[in-house]
């Protein structure tokens, strides 16, 4: 967007008001703190959360790929409503009537969800899905590194639905 786009001055005022008026501010972003002050925000105010994981915390054998011949994906987090895990067990299934057995789908966590989503897949007999409770950050790595791919998804309308 342009600089003289009436819109971008809009959005940049509202910015600016915005950790003008924050008590706290967290970012993901670990050079936050240089934009933030060059607008005027007191460092105090700043909190630096990084999104991800301290590779240095684990042993280099640890972050090697432990690949077993199956394509594992792999879903982290949450099972709420919002984070539309039935449409995951659906594509279990699909690959299931079509006689896809290599691919497994992996839910790591707990929610309200959980249950029902386990349900489903006892109905259907999906062998290639698997639940496991929520696992310490500290360990991990040696789920990741049995991984093929990781999944993340929304349910977006809900999420709308929701912020209206």
């Amino acid at each position: 967007m342009s600089k003289i786009n009436p819109v971008f001055w809009y959005l940049k005022f509202l910015e600016l008001r915005l950790l003008k008026s924050a008590s706290k501010i967290i970012s993901l972003l670990p050079g936050a703190y240089a934009y933030l002050e060059e607008n005027g925000v007191d460092k105090q105010k700043i909190f630096y959360l990084p999104n991800g994981i301290d590779v240095d915390l684990y042993p280099e054998e640890i972050l090697k790929p432990s690949f077993n011949g199956d394509f594992n994906a792999m879903y982290f987090g949450a099972h709420g409503p919002a984070n539309n895990l039935e449409n995951l067990i659906q594509a279990a299934k699909i690959l299931k009537d079509k006689k896809v057995f290599n691919i497994n789908l992996i839910l790591i966590g707990d929610g309200v969800t959980k249950p029902n989503l386990i349900k489903l897949t006892n109905q259907n007999n999906l062998t290639n899905v698997q639940f496991l409770d929520t696992i310490p950050k500290r360990k991990l790595f040696q789920k990741v590194s049995e991984a093929s791919c990781f999944i993340s998804t929304l349910n977006i309308l809900r999420y709308l639905s929701f912020m209206a």
